[in-house]
């Protein structure tokens, strides 16, 4: 028995007639529009993004995501900080904004990191997830060399001469004050100059800033040394020997001027001075 291959035609849409004359157009331009084509695209693409479609259903992702996983035990419960000594546990909880139960990829690692390196204290931050449900922080804090006077308060002033923005603490107050409007950044230098010269050091009570420019020293809080510019530390080997030798009475002594290079100006207190005055000694 012979059998035929019967070759049924399509169903016509009568919808499709409206639409012939628009499928004719675009048959005559079919090779300029497939050129055409991923223009669109990227610039429909562009439009979505730009009116947060895509950034809204990635978020909407990560979330379903994000309960998904809690659901199969992937929920927050333990905080393992290491490294803190002045950042209180407050602040921490709230830079890290977590609650116990909370789904465990509530935040990236990143996030946490970013919102801990805005707290006052913390220096570095290195955090580290460890699922199912634990945050491991290693923090590392500021160490504050000097107090900066600035307008009737103190402030504590780190190794990288960053202002500390937090509360004074008294074990600080025995540190140098630095006085000047741009002094905290300068401090680290000055007092990494200083550390060499230890019978200077140990007499400091002031370090002032001068209009951006130089340091002037308060020894024992009555003797000005003033610093030139540049060399500096020739002049503090200078101020140095002559603490080392005794060259200095600090009881008369005022201020030491150091700016010029082949000479030194000292001025004394007006009763040192009425008594040379009266040794017949200029002062």
């Amino acid at each position: 028995m012979r059998v035929s291959r019967l070759k049924l035609s399509r169903k016509k849409n009568p919808k499709s007639y409206f639409l012939a004359p628009f499928l004719l157009f675009l048959s005559r331009f079919r090779r300029r529009f497939f050129l055409i084509s991923p223009l669109f695209i990227i610039g429909a693409l562009s439009v979505t993004w730009q009116f947060g479609y895509i950034q809204s259903f990635y978020d909407s992702l990560a979330t379903k995501t994000s309960d998904l996983l809690s659901r199969c035990g992937y929920r927050f419960h333990d905080i393992y900080i290491q490294g803190r000594t002045f950042t209180t546990m407050q602040e921490i909880l709230q830079a890290v904004n977590m609650y116990q139960g909370d789904p465990s990829f509530k935040y990236s690692p990143s996030d946490i990191k970013n919102r801990l390196e805005q707290l006052p204290w913390i220096a570095k931050a290195d955090v580290r997830r460890e699922l199912p449900g634990a945050l491991h922080i290693h923090m590392s804090e500021r160490k504050p060399i000097a107090l900066w006077q600035h307008q009737q308060r103190f402030y504590l002033v780190d190794e990288e001469g960053i202002v500390i923005q937090a509360s004074m603490l008294p074990q600080f107050q025995h540190l140098p004050i630095v006085v000047g409007q741009d002094a905290p950044l300068q401090t680290p230098k000055i007092l990494a100059m200083l550390g060499h010269y230890k019978e200077i050091l140990t007499r400091i009570t002031g370090i002032v800033r001068m209009n951006k420019r130089r340091w002037d020293l308060i020894l024992h809080k009555k003797l000005t040394i003033k610093l030139p510019e540049t060399q500096v530390e020739a002049a503090l080997a200078r101020l140095n020997f002559l603490l080392e030798a005794h060259k200095i009475n600090l009881d008369e002594v005022t201020v030491i001027d150091l700016r010029l290079q082949k000479q030194l100006i000292a001025k004394v207190s007006p009763h040192a001075a009425a008594r040379l005055k009266l040794k017949g000694v200029s002062a």
